[in-house]
């Protein structure tokens, strides 16, 4: 190869180079800022400070009540193994959520269906799942709910009627069922999967677990953080925001839980 062909080669592969990184730069910089909050247009907002949002009355969400007893259902037909040891949780205990509105106005709300179950099998963890009826939603305002219900959670549609949190592995030290029971309560990293909608997140929950005597006592050691825009909710909040007056809606959510799990 002579002189001016190595050069142009070399060129090339210069100019190939500096495509590619920019190219990077470029994708780089249009990666969306993750937003803090989510702000309704000043033309949504009545400025009357006495406004109160009128009444809202909840669509037909029999469907989906329908599909979480189907859900309920099938969380009962676990297929037991000779040695498993079952725990269950039925409306045993709480499981809330904090959002802020207005920037700074903390939200706090109760989801009031739930069931689910931990599985123990050869002695160890195998795993827990929770599942949760987002139409059972409770802040004590109930047009309010009603919003969230149906703007938000589209809680119509059945097959959105359902939260589901599937946890399949604990920290080793604690998996051994025997030493979870000592001693208690112990602080365990779970990891598994939360899935709200259509959309499947991975979770790592921090809990504190205790055993009673006769089953499990289990909340939260930190509020688990998710994000709205995570789970492609946020698309939804505009509406929401509109009907209730807000000014903002917070991006992130905490949820937080005391549950208790008596053995079947």
């Amino acid at each position: 190869m002579n002189k001016s062909v190595r050069t142009v080669s070399s060129a090339f592969l210069l100019l190939l180079l500096l495509n590619f990184l920019c190219s990077i730069a470029g994708a780089a910089k249009e990666q969306p800022k993750i937003p803090e909050h989510f702000f309704n247009p000043s033309e949504n907002i009545n400025p009357d400070p006495a406004y109160v949002p009128a009444d809202y009355v909840l669509p037909d969400i029999s469907p989906a009540l329908s599909q979480f007893e189907n859900a309920r259902k099938r969380l009962a037909e676990i297929e037991m193994k000779k040695g498993d040891k079952l725990f269950r949780t039925k409306k045993a205990g709480e499981v809330s959520v904090t959002v802020i509105k207005n920037e700074k106005a903390p939200v706090l709300a109760y989801f009031r269906d739930f069931e689910g179950y931990i599985l123990f099998r050869h002695g160890k963890f195998s795993e827990a799942k929770l599942i949760v009826s987002v139409n059972s939603w409770d802040s004590a305002v109930p047009n309010r709910d009603n919003r969230v219900r149906a703007i938000f959670f589209e809680s119509m549609d059945a097959r959105k009627a359902t939260a589901t949190l599937h946890l399949t592995h604990i920290d080793v030290e604690w998996a051994d069922f025997e030493k979870l029971k000592e001693n208690g309560p112990h602080k365990v990293e779970a990891a598994g999967v939360l899935i709200i909608g259509y959309v499947l997140k991975p979770v790592r929950p921090l809990m504190e677990v205790e055993w009673d005597g006769k089953g499990w006592k289990i909340k939260s050691a930190e509020p688990l953080q998710i994000l709205i825009s995570d789970f492609k909710l946020d698309g939804n909040l505009p509406a929401l925001m509109k009907e209730c007056n807000h000014k903002s809606i917070g991006n992130n959510v905490s949820i937080e839980w005391a549950l208790e799990f008596k053995k079947e």
